[in-house]
């Protein structure tokens, strides 16, 4: 009789640690947890930066929102000797959509820390990430670091920067556009719902591909703003930006 008591506290102890558990974690990433003081050492309660912050991970999400502002905390950061991960960002400048630079920081050791409110870019940081996303709603800086990027049209640009050379002898009529393809929807609410990637090449190189930071539903990729007519401009009229 004792012995099938305990039994039955151990498996109720298993039930609500389990729960605990599970409760700890964002198990859904759309919910904005946002970056707070118990989980990050610099930001406020309820900044997000545009992405979910894991607890305990010392990252940064700094944006900007021009071409311009983009190379300005490139040089600033440079300035300081701050070194880059990757060595090539492709954008396009233009009016069919809009282009906003998120720089990634990671806190480390050989970051140097700053207090809220100091400029993001006037130190010297450690293998810094950017990333251009094309935005096809209309969004504020501010609104993004209040909220997840996932919530918006939002697509990420990934070079291939080791054939970036050929951007110059590409142009509209002359790369090859891929269809959409799905790329995992491990974090999606619905398991009809994807992320999409897409892509561009030219002379059997890949050139970049255009990947949702949000979930299609599948086999409405159709209805996706972003078309090829926009990417062959993108082509046309793209830049690069060399972090090295």
């Amino acid at each position: 009789m004792q012995k099938a008591f305990l039994n039955i506290i151990s498996i109720l102890l298993v039930l609500v640690m389990s729960f605990l558990a599970l409760g700890g974690c964002d198990i859904f990433t759309d919910e904005p947890i946002g970056g707070n003081h118990k989980t990050h050492y610099l930001f406020p309660s309820g900044y997000t930066g545009g992405f979910y912050h894991q607890p305990g991970a010392d990252i940064e999400y700094w944006w900007v929102e021009t071409y311009e502002e983009c190379l300005d905390a490139i040089q600033l950061l440079k300035s300081h000797g701050s070194t880059f991960k990757n060595e090539k960002v492709f954008t396009y400048d233009g009016n069919l959509f809009d282009c906003k630079y998120c720089f990634v920081i990671s806190t480390g050791t050989k970051t140097e820390k700053i207090k809220w409110g100091d400029n993001p870019f006037d130190r010297y940081a450690y293998n810094v990430s950017l990333v251009c996303y094309a935005f096809l709603d209309d969004v504020t800086i501010d609104e993004l670091n209040h909220s997840l990027v996932t919530r918006y049209e939002a697509y990420g640009i990934d070079l291939c920067y080791e054939n970036s050379a050929l951007l110059n002898k590409a142009n509209s009529k002359n790369i090859v556009i891929d269809e959409w393809i799905k790329k995992g929807n491990e974090n999606a609410f619905k398991e009809n719902h994807y992320c999409m990637s897409k892509k561009i090449s030219y002379n059997k190189k890949e050139l970049f591909y255009i990947v949702t930071q949000f979930y299609v539903e599948e086999g409405t990729e159709h209805n996706l703003r972003l078309t090829d007519e926009y990417l062959k401009e993108m082509v046309k009229s793209g830049k690069i930006i060399n972090l090295k």
